[in-house]
């Protein structure tokens, strides 16, 4: 019996492009990953702004947060250095770092993450493809470092123990939906009690997702499209723009169409100025309540007149 070799296959041969071609495959076949690391993954976006920056994939197993970045190369510094920075704007538990290959250097950081910090959980993930004659290519990812057994089992730490950051962020979100749920329109959220700086509230539609985010500079009123591949996103951001007239004329305030030609998410989305000392005034903290209400009432005008 004669046997096929098997071959290594060059991961950009598969997935030229890591913006276009990877990432939005990886959030539509998410459960591929999530068996190997033991979650249950739930893709929230790709290309999720996190200051100036934007994290690959935002994710979440029950109510943690999961941050995954790609690199289909070796891993580097400048890599290493995102996963912490996005670690600490997300909040994450979980942080995935996939990679094409990886230095003994960079596992060993790894291993060293998850020794020191009991509360969040480090994944060095690298996807392998091989392939016997002109079969079809295989898939398998492998894990070249992970956190410790006992570590990822202990509890989560409770709301005491939260930095202030994080304090904030859910103090600000579980205020911000007790307003709204007192409101006509009665919005309810999606999740509750995350310390994500985002909160995603139920839609009368299926086709779009209707979410409130702030940083430290200003708060937005977002809608953009429930899957995350490029497909959907770009007719998402067609469709908008084609109605783009009526949208802009809907609001007292300019409209921003989201797109980077590095990134695969199209959202737009309304915003006001925020500050984050100012919110311990209740006038202040109420008025901005009301215009996040007012600007969702229209936003999801928007949704049901695009999906009609």
């Amino acid at each position: 019996m004669e046997f096929g070799e098997i071959e290594n296959v060059e991961l950009r041969n598969i997935w030229e492009d890591e913006a276009r071609n990877f990432t939005p495959w990886l959030a539509e076949n998410i459960d591929k990953l999530s068996k190997v690391l033991g979650l249950e993954l739930d893709i929230v976006q790709t290309e999720y702004q996190v200051g100036s920056y934007f994290l690959d994939i935002l994710a979440k197993d029950g109510e943690d947060d999961v941050i995954i970045e790609n690199q289909l190369e070796r891993t580097d510094h400048k890599h290493l250095g995102q996963i912490i920075t996005y670690a600490a704007g997300v909040g994450a538990k979980f942080i995935i770092w996939v990679v094409a290959s990886v230095t003994e250097e960079h596992t060993q950081a790894i291993n060293w993450l998850n020794e020191g910090m009991s509360d969040k959980h480090f994944f060095l993930i690298r996807p392998s493809v091989i392939q016997i004659g002109d079969s079809k290519p295989a898939l398998q990812f492998i894990v070249e470092a992970k956190p410790l057994e006992e570590i990822r089992t202990a509890k989560s730490i409770t709301k005491g123990e939260l930095a202030e950051w994080q304090r904030f962020n859910i103090n600000f979100f579980d205020s911000m939906t007790e307003y709204l749920e007192n409101q006509p329109e009665k919005w309810n959220p999606i999740k509750r009690g995350t310390a994500a700086a985002w909160r995603q509230f139920e839609s009368t539609t299926l086709n779009a997702r209707l979410c409130v985010a702030f940083n430290k500079r200003e708060i937005r009123v977002e809608l953009g499209p429930i899957k995350y591949d490029k497909d959907n996103c770009d007719e998402f951001l067609r469709i908008a723009k084609e109605n783009s007239e009526y949208i802009d004329s809907v609001f007292d305030t300019p409209v921003t169409y989201y797109e980077k030609t590095d990134a695969t998410y199209r959202k737009i989305y309304v915003k006001r100025p925020f500050d984050q000392p100012a919110i311990s005034n209740v006038d202040i903290k109420n008025e901005i309540f009301n215009w996040v209400s007012t600007h969702m009432t229209l936003m999801q005008s928007i949704n049901e007149k695009l999906y009609a």
